[in-house]
């Protein structure tokens, strides 16, 4: 059978036209849904990044005030910073997986906790140890956004395996078609008489 004859029957053609076009329209509609999801992770991001920054600067900000003598305006912005603090925190938490990020949720109750201490006995040991916490919390916040952007770069998990499948699915399409087209051509080059 010759390459000619094979694909000017009227039911090869259109197969494989058909297979083509199924495979353009389930790309497309992977592509888009990918696309959409990176929108959404990429704002994600940057709301917990602004409330990262803004929880960050709120615990510094009750720190400082807890170091000024307690007069009643420190005590004021303490209380107002604080309000900020838990605010921030409850969106944060909110926003992160509570399996994945579980250590990451412990340091932010941790952190609250030691200012309300801080708040009640501003020694030197517990102003420390509340500061280190807060410096804990901005590099575990890096971290955090480190591992979202690698996540926004690299594609969903779902999307690398469809794409890793259709490179297969594409490779072995190619093949069959070299395939096919060597075997019609066999008996023209080595079946000659």
């Amino acid at each position: 059978m010759s390459i000619e004859t094979l694909f000017s029957s009227n039911v090869i053609v259109p197969i494989v036209v058909a297979f083509i076009g199924f495979l353009v329209a389930v790309t497309t509609a992977v592509i888009a849904k990918e696309h959409k999801i990176s929108e959404f992770r990429q704002k994600w991001i940057d709301d917990i990044r602004s409330d990262l920054a803004i929880a960050l600067q709120s615990s510094y900000d009750c720190l400082y005030e807890l170091h000024n003598p307690s007069t009643l305006e420190s005590v004021e912005k303490y209380n107002a910073f604080h309000r900020e603090l838990e605010f921030r925190c409850n969106l944060i938490i909110l926003k992160l997986n509570p399996k994945k990020d579980a250590a990451f949720i412990e340091l932010i109750r941790t952190l609250l906790k030691e200012l309300l201490i801080v708040s009640q006995d501003s020694t030197e040991l517990n102003m420390q140890s509340c500061q280190q916490t807060a410096s804990q919390f901005q590099k575990m916040s890096h971290v955090l956004l480190k591992e979202e952007w690698e996540r926004v770069k690299k594609g969903e998990k779902h999307f690398l395996i469809f794409r890793n499948f259709g490179e297969l699915c594409l490779f072995a399409f190619v093949t069959a078609f070299l395939i096919v087209l060597l075997a019609s051509k066999f008996t023209e080059y080595f079946l000659t008489t």
